[in-house]
C-alpha cells in the first residue's frame, strides 16, 4: 500500500551510490544492534568449541589411576595418613583400631588373605594384596596377626584389651554385690523386698561380708539410709 517514488527514497538510502543497501545505510541503529548479537553468537561458539576440545583433551589424556602399592610399608603409610587424622590417633594407635575395624572386625587371632584384600578395599588402599601379605605372613602360614603388621600396634591393641577386660570385671562386680546385696534382703524369696524388722539381720550379715565391717551406728538408723538411696520411686518396694 505504499505510495510514492521507490526510486526517490531508494537512492536517498544508497549513500555510497553503489546501486546497493546494506543494513547500515537502512538503519544505523538496527545495523549496530545486528553486530552486537552476531558478535555474541561468535564470542558462545569460540567458547563451545574450546570446552570442547578440553573434554576431547580431557578423555585422550586421561590420568591413569595410581600404580598399586606393592610394599607392605607403603600401604602402612597409606592407612596411617587416610585415617589417623581423622581420629586425631598415633600410628600405633591407627593400625590398631584399622585392624579391628578393617581388617578383622569378627576379632579373630589372625587373619587370611581375602581378609586382608577385603580390609585394603574397605580402607580404599590400592595395593599388591597377595604380594604385600607374602611379606607379613613371615612364616608362610597363610595367616597374619596385628603383630605381624605393626609391632608398637600389637602392644597398644594388648593393653586396650586388657584395661576393657578390667573394666568388665570391674563392672561385673559391682553387679554381683548388688545382685548378692538385694537377695541378702529379699527374706520373704519373692523378688520384693519390703521394710520391716525381718530384713535386719540379713542387712547386717550382709555387710560384715561385703565390706569386713561392723555396723558402728544405730542397726535401724543404717536400715533406714540403706533403704531410702535405693527407695528412688518412694513407692515402699524394691523389685529386682
Amino acid at each position: 500500500g505504499f505510495q510514492g517514488s521507490m526510486t526517490k527514497i531508494f537512492k536517498e538510502l544508497d549513500a555510497d551510490r553503489s546501486g546497493v543497501l546494506d543494513l547500515a545505510e537502512w538503519d544505523a541503529a538496527a545495523a549496530q544492534e545486528f553486530h552486537r548479537q552476531e558478535a555474541e553468537k561468535a564470542a558462545q561458539l569460540d567458547n563451545d568449541l574450546a570446552a570442547q576440545d578440553r573434554r576431547v583433551a580431557a578423555f585422550l589424556h586421561k590420568e591413569k589411576d595410581p600404580d598399586p602399592l606393592k610394599e607392605w610399608t607403603e600401604v602402612k603409610t597409606a592407612l596411617v595418613n587416610r585415617f589417623g587424622p581423622k581420629f586425631h590417633f598415633r600410628p600405633d594407635e591407627t593400625l590398631a583400631w584399622a585392624w579391628r575395624e578393617v581388617f578383622n572386625p569378627r576379632g579373630k587371632p589372625s587373619i587370611q588373605l581375602a581378609d586382608f584384600g577385603n580390609g585394603l578395599r574397605e580402607g580404599g588402599i590400592q595395593a599388591e594384596t597377595r604380594s604385600v601379605f607374602s611379606q607379613l605372613d613371615h612364616s608362610a602360614t597363610g595367616f597374619v596377626t596385628l603383630a605381624d603388621m605393626d609391632e608398637a600396634a600389637a602392644q597398644f591393641q594388648a593393653a586396650l584389651v586388657e584395661q576393657e577386660a578390667l573394666a568388665a570385671e570391674q563392672k561385673q562386680r559391682e553387679v554381683d554385690k548388688m545382685m548378692a546385696f538385694r537377695k541378702s534382703m529379699d527374706v520373704s524369696t519373692r523378688g520384693e523386698i519390703k521394710r520391716s524388722v525381718d530384713t535386719l539381720p540379713a542387712f547386717k550379715q550382709f555387710l560384715i561380708k561385703q565390706f569386713g565391717a561392723e555396723v558402728y551406728f544405730d542397726p535401724i538408723k543404717s536400715l533406714q539410709v540403706a533403704w531410702a538411696s535405693m527407695d528412688t520411686s518412694g513407692d515402699g518396694k524394691l523389685t529386682l
